[in-house]
């Protein structure tokens, strides 16, 4: 089927939706899907400028380079696009995804949290916070001798914050970013709303 300027830009707004499955996942509860999810942000984030790409064979090569160039600068420029960039790359051709665990206010007072040692699960044998997917819970022995994880979420009043953090992030400082882009977390909102700017900008400057 012949491609469509409006076809195109469909697929642009399914591509970004994908991402943010990616997104939503990372950013969840369920720490068995936090890196899966971060993977598909970063490989589905950059099919996104993929996908615009095509554009250039509806809209004409001058129209589109006109628009996308100063977009392309932008992104080139742009210390986080740069770095999820070449993550992508990575995970695409080696598989590797470098990661670390990072936890926060973290007492180690073992009376704060007597009311969750009270009813551990059957047979759990005992507690760890932030493993490799940044999970907290129960270490349960299997009856073969495995191991099973039993993941739990820390009640909100505790402010505990465990996540799973991308080695390798820029330190971004330009004033235009602020403080606020210094975890993973900010940085890939920050990179879904970056590239939904952008396919809403192509919507509105090749279909409006």
């Amino acid at each position: 089927m012949m491609k469509t300027t409006e076809s195109i830009l469909l697929s642009a707004e399914q591509t970004l939706e994908t991402m943010k499955f990616g997104l939503d996942d990372y950013l969840g509860k369920n720490p068995k899907r936090r890196e899966t999810g971060l993977r598909n942000m970063i490989v589905f984030g950059r099919a996104v400028t993929n996908v615009i790409q095509n554009l250039r064979s509806t809209v004409g090569k001058d129209i589109f380079s006109e628009w996308y160039v100063p977009w392309q600068q932008r992104m080139k420029e742009d210390k986080v696009m740069k770095a999820f960039y070449k993550m992508r790359t990575e995970i695409l051709k080696e598989g590797k995804l470098d990661t670390l665990v990072s936890v926060k206010n973290l007492e180690l007072n073992p009376y704060r949290y007597q009311e969750l040692f009270k009813n551990p699960p059957t047979n759990a044998q005992s507690f760890f916070i932030g493993d490799q997917l940044g999970g907290s819970g129960w270490i349960i022995p299997l009856p073969d001798g495995s191991e099973e994880k039993y993941y739990i979420e820390f009640p909100d009043e505790w402010g505990i914050e465990v996540s799973l953090e991308l080695k390798n992030l820029p330190n971004v400082s330009e004033p235009d970013m602020g403080e606020k882009y210094q975890n993973t977390q900010d940085m890939a909102l920050y990179y879904y709303q970056f590239l939904g700017a952008l396919v809403n900008n192509a919507k509105v400057t090749f279909l409006y």
